[in-house]
């Protein structure tokens, strides 16, 4: 049950913007779960993919941001930025 299981963040200043940071992490499932980022300033993310994140399985989960702007997932090689190139992540699924 999605609503069994919250983690929740409430990001301040541009190092803290993810709830769940996966910086050049591999084969992470995250399963029935809610994550939520309740930051009121700009660009708060649910989960952000950096340094080739790679086999990242979101699978029914709900992912809430409540910023003015943000992204509830987010892959970038620049966590202060929603706007970022490079190699951030590979095979990343969400279901």
């Amino acid at each position: 049950d999605i609503s069994l299981v919250t983690i929740t963040h409430d990001a301040t200043g541009s190092n803290g913007r993810p709830t769940i940071l996966l910086d050049g992490a591999d084969f992470f499932t995250f399963k029935n779960i809610t994550i939520e980022n309740t930051a009121a300033g700009s660009n708060p993310y649910g989960i952000a993919l950096t340094n080739e994140a790679n086999g990242i399985l979101v699978d029914s989960c709900s992912v809430k941001i409540t910023g003015i702007t943000g992204a509830g997932i987010l892959a970038t090689s620049n966590l202060t930025s929603l706007t970022g190139n490079g190699n951030n992540t590979n095979n990343t699924n969400n279901s």
